[in-house]
Formats: structure tokens, C-alpha cells, sequence
């Protein structure tokens, strides 16, 4: 039996529906924390200018808390 792709998603994409909304279908989703890594909005979008868009940072000690979600198909996204 093969391994399920498992995406760690933070931020908006823990709402299942915008995930599905985003072409992702997926079996199961769960609670989990990253650790290693902190939560910052220093992404810049690309259509809104001063806006920073969530993403995360190596930082030894701190956590971000997320969903994980085992996807249907893993070739869904790009890896």
C-alpha cells in the first residue's frame, strides 16, 4: 500500500473549501505543528502592492500551527 501525499498547509489554506476551490482533492485532514519554522507575512503579492501574503520561515524554536491534508493524487501539486 503506498504512502498518501501529505501537504502541510498554513494561513487561509487550512479552509478545506478554498483548497477544494484550488483544485486539491484530498481523504483526510488533520491538525499538526511544524516545528522549526515561524509564521511571517514578508511573501509580496503580486497584484496588491504593500501587501505581504503569509509564509514561512526556517527558525529553530518556534512552531506554526496548520492542517495537514492527505491528497487524493499527489501529481495535484507541484513538489
Amino acid at each position: 500500500m503506498n504512502q498518501p501525499e501529505r501537504y502541510f498547509a498554513y494561513g487561509s489554506n487550512m479552509n478545506p473549501e478554498r483548497v477544494r476551490e484550488r483544485g486539491l482533492s484530498f481523504e483526510r485532514v488533520y491538525g499538526a505543528v511544524l516545528p522549526g519554522y515561524r509564521l511571517c507575512f514578508d511573501k509580496a503579492a503580486k497584484h496588491h502592492a504593500g501587501i505581504g501574503h503569509a509564509n514561512i520561515v526556517f527558525a529553530p524554536g518556534d512552531e506554526v500551527y496548520g492542517v495537514v491534508y492527505e491528497l487524493c493524487d499527489a501529481q495535484q501539486i507541484c513538489l
